[in-house]
């Protein structure tokens, strides 16, 4: 049964040193989303539905009494967006990772689309977070806790796997996604109306060259915003993705 703390990272990490055999799941908030939280903390009921803006339902269970319901809606500025990472950095400081699963897409707290935005926040350069910690964290954990480490969770001979293969083909992508163009127009000319072409270039396959010459300026500008992109949003600057062999995944 899910149980609502009232800790903040702090107290938390206090609390999972004095168990022996506990097991905490981490599950972003969803942005945007208002979902339900039911408990008999009243305090805490109050709180959320002060920040929330949603009022307190008191409901009747079978078997028990003085439930309280109320909602949460976050957004990317919410304070409690944060406090999973600043968890996760202080689990793996204190070396019990291990006893950490990261779920995401666990019902009435995230939703898949915003997963992206998540692991972003979380494989920022200064939470020391690392793909493998983050494969652990989705896959080796929750295996290995529930026995199945001899079988799942990790990349090796005789791991279940699901395996996709699939052959690229440029020139057949190309022409299905632009087989419904209305127009094409190059250099003021027009080269293609109605996904018929207008101007044959004597060429399959119909490169069309712009006049003018190369204009070194506008090309490191373009670099320059490509690299504070990089710089931005992920852990390496973008000159470690040039002319760089991808390490391989090592076994967990």
């Amino acid at each position: 049964a899910n149980q609502y703390f009232n800790l903040d990272s702090d107290e938390f990490i206090k609390y999972d040193a004095a168990q022996e055999n506990f097991t905490t799941e981490i599950t972003p908030f969803s942005l945007g989303y208002t979902y339900p939280l039911i408990t008999r903390d009243r305090n805490l009921a109050l709180r959320e539905s002060k920040t929330s803006g949603i009022p307190i339902t008191l409901v009747d269970i079978e078997f028990d009494t003085e439930y309280y319901v109320t909602g949460r809606k976050m957004n990317k500025n919410h304070p409690y967006l944060g406090d999973w990472v600043k968890l996760i950095k202080k689990l793996k400081v204190n070396s019990n990772l291990d006893r950490v699963l990261l779920s995401s897409n666990a019902p009435y707290h995230m939703s898949i689309s915003d997963w992206p935005i998540h692991i972003h926040n979380l494989i920022k350069p200064q939470n020391d977070i690392s793909l493998l910690d983050i494969s652990a964290l989705l896959s080796f954990n929750p295996a290995r806790i529930l026995n199945l480490s001899s079988k799942k969770g990790y990349l090796g001979a005789g791991a279940d796997a699901d395996i996709i293969c699939f052959q690229a083909n440029p020139e057949k992508f190309t022409e299905k996604t632009f087989s419904n163009t209305k127009f094409v127009i190059k250099s003021g000319h027009l080269i293609k109306k109605n996904s018929e072409y207008v101007v044959s270039t004597g060429s399959k396959r119909n490169i069309y060259w712009s006049e003018g010459e190369f204009d070194a300026n506008e090309r490191n500008k373009t670099k320059k915003r490509l690299e504070n992109f990089y710089d931005k949003r992920f852990s390496m600057h973008l000159s470690a993705l040039e002319n760089k062999e991808i390490p391989q995944m090592q076994k967990l």
